[in-house]
């Protein structure tokens, strides 16, 4: 079992002002999604409409605050600048639906990465719930930073 509240609390946050260079690998990705294994079952996570969830079926509207916000708000940072040691310039947009499971999601770069011989580790996709800083939003889920 992975010790998830040491591995944060080790990693040093670094600043990336500029947002356009703040992209995330697929590794990074995966540790999400393991985060997601770890806490969903054993904390019953449950869906808006109070269904449980398995981790195959969380999406970025449920680790939105379950993990984003958890992880970011008291260092008032983006995700990626909690767990990134400097820029990280995408060089993929992608452009998805929030109710996706993030598994999918994960397994759509990886294909896309076999598929066009890029490197997961060092290959950067610009993806809004790794970049925005939400501790600044109030009002609306989609207002940028």
């Amino acid at each position: 079992m992975i010790d998830i509240e040491s591995n944060y609390q080790s990693m040093r946050r670094c600043s990336i002002p500029e947002v356009e260079l703040r992209g995330i690998s697929i590794k990074q990705l995966r540790a999400v999604y393991a985060e997601i294994e770890a806490r969903c079952e054993v904390e019953g996570w449950t869906s808006y409409d109070g269904q449980l969830l398995t981790p195959q079926q969380c999406n970025l509207y449920d680790i939105k605050d379950r993990i984003i916000m958890k992880r970011t708000k008291s260092k008032k940072c983006s995700y990626v600048e909690l767990i990134a040691t400097g820029p990280q310039k995408p060089t993929r947009f992608l452009s998805h639906w929030w109710g996706e499971p993030v598994i999918c999601m994960i397994q759509c770069l990886e294909q896309h990465c076999k598929d066009h011989e890029l490197s997961e580790e060092i290959t950067y996709y610009w993806i809004c719930v790794s970049l925005e800083k939400y501790y600044f939003t109030c009002c609306s889920l989609f207002m940028y930073t």
